[in-house]
């Protein structure tokens, strides 16, 4: 489960962190970012793996400033365990 969601210079949002909790609604006027913080999760743990193709130059920045830094960071409640097919090797990450 997500925990927390930190975005800096995405799409509208120029610094946004947000606590998530088991059941967490956005709500606000057109404009305000809300759509801008489901497609910051997307990039980060949607079906593609985040690379500079998932972006699109440049209104994926704010204010059309691709020169500046893009952050997006997730926190998960647990770690998280990945088993990598090709090795069957083991990797955790502690994200508390």
């Amino acid at each position: 489960m997500l925990k927390r969601l930190t975005v800096k210079n995405y799409r509208s949002l120029e610094r946004a962190q947000v606590a998530l909790h088991p059941l967490t609604a956005f709500v606000g006027a057109n404009g305000t970012g809300k759509s801008s913080l489901l497609r910051a999760i997307d990039l980060v743990l949607g079906q593609r793996y985040p690379n500079v193709s998932s972006l699109r130059f440049s209104q994926d920045f704010t204010l059309a400033g691709d020169r500046r830094e893009l952050r997006i960071a997730v926190r998960l409640a647990e770690p998280w365990v990945h088993v990598d097919a090709r090795t069957s090797r083991m990797r955790s990450t502690d994200c508390r």
